[in-house]
């Protein structure tokens, strides 16, 4: 390696371990316990709850964590620089005094507790905190893991498929909603790979880590339907239960909640008075719109620009039907998001405010509509750069439905976007728990191990989602990624051709093969690609930050934050990353690159990941 490709690339290659661990994480199977009682008070570990007599205390993430830490060690003093070093990362710039003392009286008004005769929490001036109330744990029962197998399409159309697929969607969407803390569902995108499959039970139970199986059928004849169900045990492939329903079509909500009921009886699930009544209420009594609204999922599902665009009709139509339709509000909001979002199909100017008024149209005829609050997370997250929006809005989402995957995948992007990194990809894990096969999640967690510059992982990680689906273009994208860190510039240059193939000429994967074709000394084809683009700009909309990468790629950093300039008045996406792409290590002294960072309104905080790199490479 020449000294001058590490002048222009520092610490280009090196891997550094942070501590994020293996790419895929395992079911909990610790026997310690996640739920602690003291006095009238429960504090559940796992869902980040404090609760009084069964009632949830509403508590902010800080004064929870603070008060996860004292119940480590009751009756042991945790030091104020313990909790700085385990809740305040280095890289984070507050006033950690304030906050913690913030902190601490938040969770004391919680608990009720008087800081001069505290019940629970002990100052010890100037040295910190302690816990002082006789507390019992308890662990929890197992959770238990359902899988609902694709409905089979019995109907004599086999253009009738997304209706039976969007049956089996709505009821993933209802039994995870039912009772997160006592069932997990596998989502969507995993299970629709068994359509069809000749696997057992007992196989597919073992593939997917699941206690239970749902699987049935659906026959569409006229405006009749007769959906068939029955809920499996794989230990023993005993039918719990079994059913059929023949029916008008109009009748079709009431089979999705019967069958929904069923199958939490047969496993003795509890469901409280507000779970009952959310499984009696219908979205709609139009069956034409949830028609339109089934078919708008199926294109959104495909995770396609054409898709998006298929989907964004669809839900329209559902709308026209029943102008009080919420989630297909939502689901609008969603395709534009993703339309305007990564796969740049129209500018981020346009795609955004659209997505922005059909989520908030949506909370506005259901406030408690988890995938509205998503979309106008992303919204703010993506496009508004509004942090504090943004993560009010995931966790909201995240509290009324703690099992959606999407919810998780979200919330892991927005704790990217702050450069909490390590918590970014146990969030993404979370969505993998409950989506193990999702293509999009696997790659995601592959990118966020890239993020944190440990490229190995990276590279197993993209390999695993690969053996899901070769053809997949985003994995082929960040591997291409991975290997050029490693320097490993013919393999980065192979796989970014096969995204962009596969693809069909994404502006992402496009710019990622004329960066590489850069900073691997091949200037002349740097520059075609660069053409490439601009000839691509006249079809559609192009982020100028694709065009950045290959500029900074080529040495020319003028050209280069101009066209990031460029991007900042565009609102590009990419721009919330910036503090955590490595790409942009080299810039991170340059004042450009702190005016960068005050437009998108990013902290100029230290790359810790970076300077660790730079470290490392002084000492070789």
């Amino acid at each position: 390696m020449s000294d001058q490709f590490q002048q222009r690339f520092p610490g280009h290659g090196r891997v550094v371990d942070h501590g994020v661990g293996d790419p895929v994480r395992a079911r909990e199977t610790s026997s310690s316990p996640r739920v602690t009682r003291f006095g009238l008070f429960e504090v559940d570990l796992q869902v980040g709850e404090l609760r009084k007599c069964g009632l949830r205390i509403k508590l902010q993430e800080k004064p929870f964590q603070i008060l996860a830490r004292l119940l480590e060690q009751p009756g042991a003093m945790v030091t104020r620089q313990e909790l700085r070093q385990r809740l305040w990362p280095a890289d984070t710039f507050v006033d950690f005094e304030r906050s913690l003392n913030t902190g601490i009286r938040k969770l004391r008004a919680a608990l009720g507790d008087d800081p001069d005769n505290p019940r629970f929490v002990e100052t010890l001036l100037r040295r910190g905190y302690r816990f002082i109330a006789p507390i019992e744990g308890i662990r929890p029962a197992e959770k238990i893991m359902l899988a609902v197998l694709p409905l089979e399409n019995l109907s004599d159309d086999p253009a009738q498929e997304y209706f039976s697929d969007g049956l089996t969607e709505e009821l993933i969407t209802q039994l995870a909603r039912l009772c997160p803390r006592r069932i997990g569902v596998i989502a969507r995108s995993s299970i629709m790979r068994y359509r069809g499959t000749e696997k057992g039970v007992d196989q597919i139970g073992r593939e997917l880590s699941v206690d239970y199986i749902l699987e049935g059928s659906v026959r569409r004849a006229g405006d009749r339907v007769r959906v068939a169900a029955q809920l499996i045990q794989v230990s023993d492939q005993v039918h719990l239960w079994a059913e059929s329903y023949d029916r008008e079509l109009a009748d079709i909500f009431a089979i999705q909640s019967q069958i929904a009921q069923q199958v939490a009886h047969s496993l003795e699930l509890e469901l409280l008075p507000t779970q009952q009544a959310a499984l009696a209420q219908t979205q709609t009594t139009n069956f034409s719109a949830y028609e339109s609204y089934l078919k708008g999922r199926h294109y959104w599902n495909q995770f396609t620009e054409d898709g998006s665009r298929k989907g964004i009709a669809h839900f329209g139509q559902a709308i026209e039907s029943d102008p009080r339709y919420a989630p297909a509000y939502a689901g609008l909001a969603l395709c534009y998001a993703q339309l305007g979002g990564l796969f740049g199909g129209i500018p981020a100017t346009e795609a955004f405010p659209k997505a922005k008024e059909a989520a908030l149209k949506a909370l506005e005829i259901d406030e408690m509509l988890d995938e509205a609050h998503g979309a106008l997370g992303v919204s703010s997250l993506f496009h508004e750069w509004d942090w504090t929006a943004a993560e009010r809005q995931f966790q909201r989402a995240l509290a009324l439905n703690p099992g959606s995957g999407f919810a998780h995948h979200r919330y892991a992007l927005y704790l990217a976007a702050m450069g909490s990194l390590n918590n970014a990809c146990a969030e993404e894990k979370k969505a993998l728990e409950l989506d193990p096969l999702s293509l999009l999640f696997n790659t995601v967690l592959a990118w966020l191990l890239y993020f944190v510059r440990q490229y190995d992982q990276a590279v197993e990680q993209c390999e695993k989602t690969l053996d899901l689906d070769f053809n997949y273009a985003l994995a082929h994208w960040q591997l291409g990624r991975a290997r050029e860190r490693q320097l490993m510039f013919e393999e980065a240059i192979a796989a970014f051709e096969r995204a962009e193939s596969l693809s069909r000429h994404m502006p992402m994967c496009v710019a990622a093969l004329g960066h590489t074709f850069a900073v691997a000394g091949r200037e002349s084809e740097a520059h075609r690609v660069l053409e490439e683009l601009q000839e691509l700009s006249k079809r559609r909309h192009v982020s100028s930050y694709f065009h950045a990468l290959i500029y900074l790629g080529l040495g020319e950093k003028d050209r280069g934050f101009e066209y990031l300039y460029k991007a900042s008045e565009e609102r590009s996406l990419w721009l919330i990353f910036l503090n955590a792409e490595p790409v942009f290590d080299l810039l991170r002294s340059d004042p450009q690159f702190h005016d960068l960072l005050h437009r998108v309104g990013l902290p100029a905080r230290r790359n810790d990941v970076a300077a660790s790199q730079r470290t490392h490479a002084t000492r070789q």
